[in-house]
């Protein structure tokens, strides 16, 4: 289930742009469908012939554009190109990018689409015997001068990266954070990949860059368009002072209590609940967490526990995930805080999962969580479930009930979550 949105198809079925049947698709090597935030215009993209050769006709599919994630992190877009070859040479094939593509022949002419990276173009080739007769090249003319063209990350936007000076381009930028130093006192190290269209370094290089940022100076240097005028460009994000690995925080609300004994049952009250959360982050994917809710009125129920999380599946760009949660609980019920009635604690055992969707709905930063907790015990009834929104503060819901040697307790309540202390 990993990498849901994984594909890796090297001749892929499609439609062709003209009259006919269907032809083949060219992609190379495996790619990750990712989700964007801008949406490019194929009218923005065209096609120029350089040696203007009537027998080759090319042209973009329509609603054929992915955005696509490379080993960088970095989404860029690409398309297919149809190409359309009237030559019944059987010596016709295609150089792109390196690589040699046979097109297939269909009596008369000879057919392929093939995806191009739009930041990425490069000149597409066609070859006849050992003559190239055609050279085929890709450059962006936005119409639009008012519409964003900017495509920053969802793993950009919580350092809040700018990128300044590519007004009339189709920008894409993507981050991975880093940690330097020693623990507990590591510092943040933001590796910045990015891309442009119709750009170059003043030396000739091209597209995609990699700037690294280690504090919230900008990054300044030139670029040159396709028309050889020289453009200045800033990078600058906002970076904490330290990369803390231990975060913690606390909540607080009222709940419904109810609680049982063998022998005696009182209703839903309303009960003041204390919540305490810690993490303790090992790596980018895996933490060790624990919590404790506590809630007292006529009854008296705490509830705590510790946990080893990993990040096991992904899916949707990397938006949605699923982490498991395994460990142990400690358990209190007291039925009449004041009576004499005996106490019921000890540990037990259930285990649960998390489904997170991160950047929920495009809003920058938000968490809409959901988890639950099941027990693995014949003789302990427990669940415990919450649903988690917001970023920074939070909102949760939780309903917990428990249920052992006919001692009940349940607990259904709203709280707000606030950051408390981080450190390490």
């Amino acid at each position: 289930m990993k990498n849901l949105a994984l594909i890796s198809i090297s001749f892929l079925l499609s439609f062709p742009i003209f009259a006919g049947d269907s032809r083949f698709s060219v992609s190379f090597g495996p790619v990750r469908i990712g989700e964007s935030r801008v949406k490019a215009d194929l009218a923005d993209f065209k096609i120029e012939q350089e040696f203007k050769n009537r027998l080759i006709k090319a042209s973009f599919i329509k609603s054929s554009i992915q955005w696509v994630r490379d080993d960088h992190n970095l989404l860029t877009p690409r398309a297919r190109l149809g190409i359309l070859i009237y030559k019944t040479n059987s010596n016709i094939h295609l150089e792109y990018h390196g690589r040699v593509i046979i097109p297939q022949k269909q009596g008369k002419y000879h057919y392929i689409e093939i995806y191009i990276n739009l930041f990425d173009p490069g000149v597409l080739k066609i070859v006849e015997d050992n003559t190239v007769i055609e050279k085929l090249h890709t450059y962006t003319d936005i119409s639009d001068k008012t519409k964003n063209t900017k495509m920053v990350d969802f793993s950009c936007v919580r350092y809040g990266l700018k990128i300044t000076g590519l007004n009339d381009e189709y920008v894409s930028v993507g981050c991975r954070i880093e940690r330097t130093g020693v623990w507990g006192q590591e510092k943040p190290y933001l590796a910045v990949t990015w891309s442009a269209t119709n750009i170059e370094l003043v030396n000739g290089k091209t597209p995609p860059f990699k700037t690294f940022l280690k504090n919230n100076e900008p990054v300044i240097f030139t670029v040159r368009d396709q028309e050889g005028r020289n453009k200045k460009v800033t990078l600058k994000a906002r970076l904490p002072k330290r990369m803390n690995r231990v975060k913690t925080a606390y909540g607080f609300g009222p709940a419904g209590l109810l609680g049982e004994t063998p022998t005696e049952k009182h209703d839903w009250k309303i009960a003041p609940v204390l919540y305490l959360y810690g993490k303790l982050e090992l790596s980018p994917y895996t933490s060790v967490r624990v919590f404790d809710a506590l809630a007292i009125n006529k009854s008296i129920f705490n509830n705590s526990g510790f946990y080893f999380a990993y990040r096991l599946a992904d899916a949707l760009d990397g938006q949605f995930e699923i982490v498991p949660l395994l460990g142990a609980q400690g358990l209190y019920f007291k039925y009449d805080k004041d009576g004499n009635q005996k106490t019921q604690n000890g540990m037990i055992f259930p285990q649960g999962a998390e489904l997170n969707y991160k950047n929920a709905f495009g809003v920058e930063n938000y968490l809409i969580s959901f988890g639950i907790f099941l027990s693995t015990q014949s003789d302990v009834d427990y669940t415990n479930t919450w649903v988690r929104w917001g970023k920074g503060p939070f909102w949760e819901f939780n309903y917990i009930t428990w249920g052992q040697n006919g001692y009940v307790s349940k607990m259904a309540g709203l709280s707000i979550g606030l950051p408390l202390a981080n450190f390490f």
